[in-house]
């Protein structure tokens, strides 16, 4: 599983463009990879036709680009159950909990493009929902408007509250499920 990439000018550049965000996303460690990667080389471009990297501000286009990229990806076959369950695995190792005692409510597949699990708050989760004790919902979907895949996770409240966070990743598969499952266990330790 990867582990999130050492830091860089451009790893600091893409993290502080994705909490720029309206919308709060969180890349998986592959796809701050490939993000720092395209950003160090437009930099690398602007050098070469004398422009200072300073002056290129170009992390919220990569952002951009590399979600839409992933997102407009040749459609992959998944079995979003199989990858949800592989990610609270993940999670529960990230934790230090037993899968069972993770899962409030496990996995459910609405459709062949929709899973999602319940999981449980730890004792450092922020307060969510009216009451601050909302679980975790943890969602792989296929998006409506193109071929891609999304994984978003959100407190399991009625009246649909807020995104926790829309994760940036290349198409679901174990291993990304895998990076997942580390954001998740940032998210229900206080650490997103």
């Amino acid at each position: 599983m990867p582990t999130a990439p050492s830091t860089s000018p451009a790893v600091e550049a893409i993290l502080r463009a994705t909490t720029r965000s309206a919308l709060k996303t969180v890349p998986t460690a592959s796809a701050l990879t490939a993000a720092a990667a395209l950003l160090d080389d437009l930099w690398a471009a602007g050098a070469r036709h004398g422009v200072d990297p300073c002056e290129l501000d170009l992390a919220s286009h990569v952002v951009d680009a590399m979600t839409r990229a992933y997102r407009h990806q040749k459609p992959v076959e998944v079995d979003p159950v199989a990858l949800v369950e592989a990610a609270a695995r993940a999670t529960a190792h990230e934790v230090g909990q037993v899968l069972a005692d993770l899962v409030v409510e496990d996995v459910v597949g609405r459709s062949p493009d929709c899973a999602y699990i319940v999981l449980a708050r730890q004792e450092q989760t922020p307060a969510w929902g009216t009451t601050g004790t909302a679980p975790l919902v943890v969602r792989l979907e296929r998006e409506d408007w193109g071929p891609g895949w999304e994984w978003v996770l959100f407190p399991d409240v009625s009246g649909g509250a807020g995104v926790v966070a829309t994760v940036i990743a290349p198409p679901p598969n174990l291993e990304v499920a895998a990076e997942v499952g580390q954001i998740v266990a940032r998210a229900l330790t206080g650490k997103l």
